[in-house]
């Protein structure tokens, strides 16, 4: 399993879930002719040349998540993908590049998001509060993050290895090491972190692979996940206008990463931006810019 798991085995183009079905009958095949060769008992397999056929079960690859935590579980870190690499794009709206980050020489503010790779809990000496030290990572890049006990108590639902959150604090130096850490003075889900450092939410939908329903889909997971972000959804018609919805204020939501994940299955739904500003940089000859409301 370590060799599957650890895409050891990748070379020779079967997935990872194709492996996993057939390997356990492998290894039971490969026990019972070593045994028979003991017993000096050959098969007919020995006298043929050629190559044999192999079965491998048609199965799709484990999903993305799934295979990406065996990776790590096996290795001790990422080797095929990263599980923020999906959300690279969100992030960069917002938040500032670690490498950046650690190369600051003088104190100031800095807002980052990423994953929590490690963190150890702490008790403090004098009061005996809890607090933890986090190692915050993304995808090229990490930064250490302090986070004292007030944050901490507010936030302890978040503090899990794996997690992926936004950290606003003070970042200071350490001129010894060139690195240096954040003082964490507000920690944030992604999607909270959206909803107040982006301006605006754009779906974008291709009519001619979407289905009837597909406003009805997405008007249930706004109200299922509502919060303060602004929504517009651009439909790209056959004739390849574009129509922009402006989604009435009820409808503003909180774009956690459930919700993300649950929109991109939605028929037809082929892009998900997240907007700095409120201008959406429409291009009249394009787009009908009458806007109408979803509700």
């Amino acid at each position: 399993e370590a060799f599957i798991y650890s895409g050891t085995l990748d070379c020779f183009g079967k997935s990872r879930h194709q492996h996993t079905g057939v390997y356990m009958s492998a290894l039971e095949a490969a026990a019972n002719k070593a045994k028979d060769r003991e017993k000096g008992f050959g098969s007919i397999e020995d006298f043929l040349t050629g190559e044999r056929e192999e079965f491998y079960p048609d199965v799709e690859e484990l999903p993305a998540k799934e295979m990406l935590s065996r990776e790590k579980e096996i290795l001790g870190f990422y080797y095929s993908s990263h599980p923020l690499k999906e959300y690279n794009r969100y992030i960069e709206t917002f938040a500032e590049d670690m490498e950046l980050v650690n190369s600051m020489r003088s104190e100031g503010e800095v807002l980052v998001a990423g994953m929590i790779k490690s963190i150890r809990h702490h008790i403090t000496k004098s009061k005996k509060e809890k607090m933890a030290f986090l190692e915050l990572e993304d995808t090229k890049n990490s930064v250490d993050v302090v986070v004292f006990p007030k944050i901490y108590t507010d936030n302890i639902m978040h503090l899990n290895e794996d997690n992926i959150i936004a950290v606003k604090g003070i970042f200071t130096p350490n001129n010894e090491d060139g690195t240096g850490s954040i003082t964490a003075r507000k920690i944030m889900t992604l999607g909270h972190a959206l909803e107040e450092n982006t301006a605006t939410l754009k779906i974008t939908i291709d009519t001619e692979k979407s289905t009837p329903d597909r406003v009805f889909q997405i008007k249930t997971l706004l109200a299922r996940f509502k919060g303060r972000l602004p929504v517009n959804i651009v439909f790209i018609l056959p004739n390849k206008c574009r129509v922009l919805m402006s989604v009435s204020e009820e409808y503003e939501v909180c774009p956690e990463i459930e919700f993300l994940e649950l929109l991109k299955q939605v028929p037809g739904v082929i892009d998900i931006e997240f907007v700095q500003t409120d201008a959406l940089g429409l291009d009249a000859e394009n787009y009908i810019t009458d806007t109408w409301s979803i509700a």
